[in-house]
């Protein structure tokens, strides 16, 4: 007769999923569902949400409301623990900080706006830091920690079979090189081990010690050069991990999103001035 004993002793998968960045898009409890299909059967999952109480920097005048908020997340993300940081948009931090970095407001190589970047790394930050502290108060262990965007829960199709197995020292940060190229970073979904997403606490002030050139001042290029610092990790391809790209990619290269920003940074650099 078989032996069943182990399977049904076996803890349930347990993972951490953790959410940074604007809330540029609005989700759906069916997003939701659609997305924990990805996960093995009887997955627990805990929600992190580190976000800023603006939808994007073109709505100038809307905020986010914490109370509504956290509502709506936890009608979305029903019997999952979740855990809401939001925090008050203060892009002059940013645009000041690339000032004293040396970095000019608008990169004509990358054609990037060096403060989104710079702001995308405080949340990112801060978003581990609060799972790095939540599971040195708690104890708690998870097989995986996923950070993602909230736009890419219904665009993200598979995991491949990286969920299925307790994750120790790998971080799944490189993209498929067969459709990518060469060793290129992945940052909308990365999957990472709970005993070192502390490590992802300091992106933001290691711009202080990068300081990458101007011309290859990529988001993805700066986490790359953080993570090589790290021997004790392994950076890992991201192998059977399928998703589509956000509509709001080349966004960010259309004249009138720039000609907005040039706007919103002289403003800002006036208020501060």
């Amino acid at each position: 007769m078989a032996d069943f004993s182990e399977n049904i002793n076996k803890p349930a998968p347990r993972f951490c999923l953790g959410f940074f960045g604007m809330i540029r898009v609005p989700i759906t409890r069916e997003d939701f569902l659609h997305f924990m299909r990805l996960f093995p059967a009887n997955s627990k999952v805990d929600i992190f949400i580190t976000c800023c109480n603006r939808p994007s920097e073109m709505h100038e005048d809307v905020e986010l409301d914490i109370n509504n908020f956290t509502q709506i997340m936890h009608d979305i993300f029903v019997d999952c623990p979740v855990h809401i940081h939001m925090y008050p948009y203060e892009p002059h931090i940013y645009i000041k900080r690339t000032q004293k970095l040396g970095y000019e407001q608008y990169g004509k190589v990358t054609k990037m706006h060096p403060y989104r970047i710079m702001s995308f790394h405080h949340c990112f930050s801060m978003l581990t830091r609060n799972i790095s502290d939540h599971i040195t108060k708690t104890g708690v262990g998870y097989d995986n920690i996923i950070l993602t965007r909230f736009d890419m829960l219904s665009r993200i199709s598979s995991f491949g079979d990286i969920l299925h197995t307790k994750n120790v020292d790998n971080f799944y940060v490189y993209r498929n090189p067969a459709l990518y190229g060469d060793k290129m970073i992945e940052d909308r979904v990365i999957i990472v081990p709970s005993n070192h997403v502390g490590k992802l606490q300091g992106l933001y002030d290691s711009h202080e010690t990068l300081r990458l050139r101007q011309d290859v001042f990529w988001a993805e290029n700066i986490l790359k050069e953080y993570l090589k610092q790290f021997p004790d990790i392994c950076l890992m391809v991201q192998e059977g991990v399928e998703m589509e790209f956000s509509p709001f990619k080349d966004v960010k290269y259309e004249d009138y999103f720039l000609e907005f920003q040039n706007y919103f940074i002289n403003k800002i650099l006036q208020q501060v001035s």
